[in-house]
């Protein structure tokens, strides 16, 4: 055997030799790779997790501060209708919970526009007409909602019923029910992303009908309940409850028109002096999975807080 055949053979099991620990090398890596993408995957999973149960926790955990404040006679929100409730008690680095309260009774709820029994409330139709108007919006847009919620097939003023639906594409009915949410509002005749940024400050849709917390109510609001009071007064009347808020009807009559308490006795009806509906504003850190969420809650004297609602935002 000729030394050169020799050196060539070795030569070759050398780059063989090579060549498998760079193939050895190679898969470890992938493997190493592929174990650290699922263990990041598992990790994500586990932390989205823990993220969602503090975001039900904190929630739970600031209705029942929000509860307390009531129950000692606080109004659970500012003015402006928002209020930071204390953080929420996380032991563990790099995990948080904070939580913002709003007041929805300081709003006019489009579902008092419609009766127990289903028809329309006039005088609640009346008052987003108003409510309308003030914004610089169609006053029809009134009739609109009216229609769409009341339980007749009837076209009212302005409105819209089956025959208007019924052409677009694809065609769809009226609810003839409550609106769910304001974003409900985008379904109806005349009502666009822009129409709803501009009323949404003003208007809510809760489950029941509720009265208007003149406390909290805006401007716009308050002229809306009472046809006829210029800018001025109303604006008086909203920035007045910041040092003095109403507590009963004959209060907030002393300090109205004479003709506000005279020719509105059915707008009475839809006043408030404190709220039991509240919106609830979470954001969540675990780690780095961020998350928020709002939650629509309803709490009353003799009952605990009740979530009625939940959604990501």
């Amino acid at each position: 055997m000729s030394l050169s055949f020799v050196k060539s053979n070795k030569g070759a099991a050398i780059i063989v030799a090579m060549v498998a620990v760079a193939v050895a090398t190679a898969i470890a890596v992938s493997m190493t790779i592929r174990r650290e993408s699922v263990d990041r995957r598992l990790e994500n999973v586990v932390y989205k997790a823990r993220a969602n149960e503090l975001a039900l926790s904190a929630i739970d955990w600031s209705s029942a501060i929000l509860a307390q404040k009531i129950a000692e006679g606080e109004s659970g929100t500012g003015k402006d209708g928002a209020e930071q409730i204390e953080t929420v008690p996380v032991r563990e680095k790099g995990v948080y919970a904070t939580c913002e309260v709003a007041d929805l009774q300081g709003k006019f709820n489009l579902n008092s526009m419609i009766t127990k029994a289903g028809a329309q409330n006039t005088p609640a139709v009346l008052v987003f007409k108003r409510m309308l108007k003030l914004l610089e919006l169609p006053e029809g847009l009134s009739g609109v909602v009216a229609d769409w919620v009341d339980i007749d097939s009837s076209v009212g003023k302005g409105g819209a019923e089956d025959g208007y639906y019924g052409t677009q594409k694809p065609p769809y009915n009226p609810s003839n029910r409550q609106l769910v949410s304001l974003e409900e509002l985008l379904l109806l005749k005349g009502f666009d992303k822009f129409v709803i940024e501009r009323i949404s400050p003003h208007v809510t849709a809760l489950p029941y009908a509720t009265g208007v917390n003149i406390n909290n109510a805006s401007w716009v609001t308050i002229a809306g309940l009472f046809d006829g009071l210029i800018i001025g007064e109303a604006k008086d009347l909203a920035a007045r409850v910041e040092n003095s808020p109403y507590t009963e009807l004959e209060m907030l009559k002393e300090s109205l028109p004479d003709y506000a308490v005279r020719d509105h006795k059915k707008s009475w009806e839809l006043v408030a002096f404190s709220s039991n509906y509240f919106l609830l504003r979470v954001n969540v850190r675990y780690h780095h999975v961020l998350l928020a969420r709002e939650a629509v809650v309803i709490i009353e004297a003799k009952d605990r807080p009740r979530v009625l609602s939940v959604r990501d935002i």
